[in-house]
């Protein structure tokens, strides 16, 4: 290994070190100091508060019940299409009758 490759390899490992440490920084001194206007809190005391009701990610990705064809090209836009369940209105009429 060079010199010169030795210097650049030091400097980039400082660089390394100081981006790993800038966001604890901006947190400490900007984001969670002042009051947030509608809660009336700092934000790092209401994540506190809120911790214990946090949960765990699931250790599986996410998949709907609902079967979804593939999205397919649009014939003249170039872009994919976007698949969208689609409902009868009756449907969601007996839905919002069980709320209420």
């Amino acid at each position: 290994m060079s010199r010169q490759e030795t210097r650049a390899d030091r400097y980039a490992e400082l660089g390394r070190r100081e981006r790993r440490h800038q966001p604890l920084g901006w947190l400490d001194t900007v984001a969670n100091v002042p009051v947030h206007s509608t809660l009336m809190q700092r934000p790092v005391a209401r994540f506190e508060d809120e911790r214990h009701r946090l949960l765990p990610l699931a250790p599986w990705p996410y998949r709907s019940v609902v079967a979804v064809a593939a999205p397919q090209a649009a014939p003249n836009s170039g872009g994919p299409l976007v698949a969208v369940e689609r409902r009868p209105l009756a449907e969601y009429a007996r839905t919002a009758e069980g709320a209420s």
